[in-house]
């Protein structure tokens, strides 16, 4: 017994070493308070993204979330409705800055949705927006001002001073995919009687755990007792987070034939649910707009992204793929998403419906990306000014002359 505790003790005191070893190295990277993760401590002497590498960039956004994603909480919409999920109304919900750390209250709306609170009937004289989408619709790391259905909304109300009033309601909610999103549209979209409707995701069915499935929607398991531990672990041990990556990393590879098995999988469904949400707004006479989502592979550093366009970056991770014979999750689901806007691109012109070619919009400011799909308000604001343009066309007749309302990046399709 004495030598098994006298065994135990040292390897307790090994663990400590590597623990404190650890926190000293990365903090001598990321800045002080990166030696007192999993504390309140945590997030105190906030520096500018790492994202020279993946581990160096998960930790920084673990940094900022904190422990159980306290400051991060709207990750996880938990009132289910049907196919799909969103908020309990007036629920207390966090989000931050992905460049400072600065926390923002996000705003739930009785219906839980993001944004003021609405009613069923538009006022006269109004043209009513509907935002459909998921968590770059929302405004991941973004204040409530600083979502882009938010910016659309006074971009359309200055542009259209002299004309009808411009309502945008934002129904983006983290995670949905396109099947949810049209479930969502279905139960409450068409209620709100808009005049029209944006759609701009992809990214969420491009996910290779989705890729895998069928398009149901999977079941709901409780999280067994094992796995909340090992979470609660990550969240506040060095080592444990370091171990969890590693191992994360070396699992989740994808070869060129399990690449082009799941790519072939996602297209035709994504538009399928696309083509369903564009019959009903055709037979209801609403306006219905698409647009073509930018995203990031993360295999370019954000300090570096600028001046890279969404193509060449396809290409990179083409070439990394050919050269090292696998990719990662985030750059399968890359490579997925390009397959995605192509066939929502080719859909669009042979069904005649608008489309705003987002990723040419912001192709000069990728840096706008924050993650591999979610904006800072700036790029909300690119994405607004492009949509606007497209709306301002079919709804303003009252345009100052001079003023461009249509963005080079808005086509008809056909």
């Amino acid at each position: 017994m004495k030598k098994v505790l006298f065994h135990a003790i040292l390897l307790l005191l090994v663990v400590v070493a590597i623990e404190f070893a650890l926190r000293v190295g990365f903090a001598s990277l990321m800045g002080p308070s990166v030696f007192f993760y999993g504390t309140s401590f945590h997030r105190r002497d906030l520096a500018s993204p790492v994202e020279r590498s993946l581990l160096l960039r998960n930790l920084y956004h673990r940094r900022l979330r904190g422990s159980g994603d306290k400051y991060h909480n709207v990750r996880r919409p938990e009132l289910v409705a049907g196919r799909y999920s969103k908020y309990p109304p007036y629920e207390e919900r966090y989000t931050y800055d992905a460049d400072t750390g600065e926390v923002f209250r996000v705003g739930i709306n009785g219906r839980g949705f993001r944004g003021p609170d609405f009613d069923d009937e538009k006022k006269p004289a109004t043209v009513r927006v509907v935002t459909l989408g998921a968590s770059s619709t929302f405004g991941y790391h973004d204040p409530d001002d600083g979502t882009y259905p938010a910016i659309l909304e006074r971009v359309l109300r200055e542009r259209c001073r002299d004309g009808p009033d411009y309502e945008v309601i934002n129904l983006g909610i983290p995670h949905l995919r396109s099947e949810e999103i049209l479930a969502l549209f279905l139960a409450e979209g068409l209620a709100l009687h808009p005049d029209v409707v944006t759609f701009y995701e992809a990214i969420n069915d491009s996910s290779p755990d989705e890729a895998e499935g069928d398009g149901s929607k999977p079941a709901r398991h409780p999280r067994r007792w094992s796995k909340a531990a090992a979470l609660w672990a990550r969240d506040h041990f060095m080592l444990a987070f370091l171990v969890d990556e590693v191992i994360t990393s070396r699992r989740l590879r994808f070869g060129a034939a399990e690449v082009e098995s799941l790519a072939g999988r996602v297209p035709g469904r994504f538009v399928e649910n696309v083509s369903r949400i564009a019959d009903e707004c055709r037979r209801r006479g609403i306006q219905f707009v698409v647009g073509k989502q930018q995203a990031r592979s993360m295999l370019v550093p954000r300090e570096s992204i600028k001046g890279i366009t969404y193509a060449q970056e396809v290409a990179l991770v083409r070439a990394r793929l050919t050269e090292q014979g696998y990719v990662d999750k985030t750059e399968l689901g890359f490579l997925i998403h390009d397959r995605v806007n192509a066939a929502l691109e080719q859909w669009a012109r042979e069904s005649g419906v608008p489309l705003v070619d987002l990723v040419a919009a912001l192709d000069g400011d990728r840096d706008v990306l924050v993650s591999w799909v979610h904006l800072n308000p700036r790029g909300n604001g690119l994405i607004a000014d492009a949509f606007a343009g497209e709306i301002l066309d079919r709804t303003c007749s009252t345009a100052p002359a001079g003023v461009a309302t249509r963005p080079p990046g808005a086509t008809d399709g056909g």
